[in-house]
C-alpha cells in the first residue's frame, strides 16, 4: 500500500524512486494522515541526486555547505552549522517549463526548490513524525492523533485524559529549525502562549494555523473579489478587504461545530469570524483586527 500514487520521474540523471510507503508510518498498526510525500531515492550510505540537487540550492541561497537526507519515513534533514530544518518533499515532483535554480516561496508557506529542471514541493515537518505520536499518546492517551495536512500545519487530537486540561484538537505549523531543549517531551504552551514539541533534546515551536484557507480565502473572495491577501511570517493573515486592510489571527484550539452554524459557511459572533473546519465536526475562532 502506499500513501497515494506511486510515480517515476526521469530528468537528466535525477530519478524519484517513488512514493513513501505507508506502511513506514505505522504507529501501533494505524498510518499517520499524510498528504503524498515523495520518495527522493536516497539512502543511508548513499546521497541521492535529488538530495544533492537540494543541498546545492540551498547552500548557493544561504551561503554555507548543507547537506539533506531523507529517511525511511519521508522526513528530509537539511544541516549546515547554523542547524538542521526538517521538511516533507511533497509527490508528485515538477519536471520542465522555464523555471531557474532557486528558491521560492509559496503563499502558504511551502517552499519550492528547482534544479536541473525539476521542481521539489517542501513543507515543514515535525523532525520524528512516529516519534511524535508515541509522545502524544503517553502524554494524552491512547486517542491522540496526529494529521499532517498538504501546507505542512498539522492537525493534533490530543485525547481525552481527564488530567489534562488543555485536551482537544489543535490546529499549528511546526517551525522548520528545530533548537536543543532539556525540557520535558511532549507538546506544551509555555507561559507566553507559545506552543512547543519536545523530543530527543530538540525543541521545535508550534505557531497556530488556518485549519482551513481554501474556506477563509474564498469566503475574503466572496466579500470582496478584488481583496489582496499575504501569509505573514507569525502565522496571521494580512488582507485588503474594500480598501482597508485587517489581520486575521487564528486560534489554535479548535470548538466543536455549534448546530446553530451547521449549515453556514462561516459566521460572526462577538466580533470574531468563524469557520467551519473539513472535518464537519470542529470550528475555528479567527480574531479580525
Amino acid at each position: 500500500m502506499r500513501i497515494r500514487n506511486r510515480l517515476r520521474i526521469a530528468c537528466c540523471t535525477l530519478a524519484l524512486s517513488g512514493a513513501v510507503h505507508a506502511q513506514d508510518l505505522l504507529i501501533d498498526h494505524q498510518p499517520i494522515a499524510l498528504p503524498s510525500i515523495a520518495d527522493l531515492g536516497g539512502s543511508e550510505r548513499k546521497t541521492s541526486d535529488l538530495e544533492q540537487g537540494i543541498a546545492t540550492v540551498l547552500s548557493q541561497t544561504f551561503g554555507l555547505p548543507v547537506t539533506a537526507h531523507q529517511d525511511k519515513r519521508g522526513v528530509l534533514t537539511v544541516e549546515s552549522s547554523a542547524g538542521r530544518l526538517y521538511g516533507l518533499p511533497l509527490s508528485p515532483l515538477r519536471r520542465g517549463g522555464n523555471t531557474s535554480d532557486g528558491l521560492a516561496t509559496r503563499d502558504n508557506g511551502a517552499v519550492d526548490i528547482s534544479r536541473g529542471g525539476v521542481t521539489i514541493t517542501l513543507i515543514p515537518s515535525l523532525a520524528d513524525l512516529q516519534l511524535a505520536v508515541r509522545r502524544l499518546r503517553g502524554q494524552f492517551g491512547a486517542g491522540a492523533e496526529l494529521e499532517v495536512r498538504e501546507d505542512g500545519s498539522l492537525l493534533l487530537t490530543t485525547g481525552e485524559r481527564p488530567r489534562v486540561t488543555d485536551a482537544g484538537v489543535y490546529s499549528l505549523r511546526p517551525e522548520w529549525a528545530a533548537t536543543p531543549s532539556s525540557g520535558k517531551e511532549g507538546l506544551w504552551k509555555l507561559d507566553d502562549g507559545r506552543y512547543v514539541f519536545r523530543d530527543q533534546g530538540r525543541e521545535q515551536q508550534l505557531r497556530p494555523a488556518f485549519a482551513d484557507m481554501p474556506a477563509l480565502l474564498a469566503a475574503l473572495r466572496a466579500s470582496d473579489p478584488a481583496v489582496v491577501w499575504s501569509l505573514n511570517t507569525d502565522a496571521t493573515l494580512s488582507a485588503r478587504l474594500h480598501g482597508r486592510l485587517y489581520r486575521f489571527t487564528p486560534d489554535p484550539r479548535l470548538i466543536q461545530m455549534p448546530e446553530c452554524y451547521r449549515n453556514q459557511s462561516w459566521w460572526l459572533e462577538a466580533g470574531d469570524f468563524y469557520l467551519p473546519s473539513r472535518d464537519g465536526k470542529t470550528a475555528q475562532r479567527i480574531s479580525v483586527e
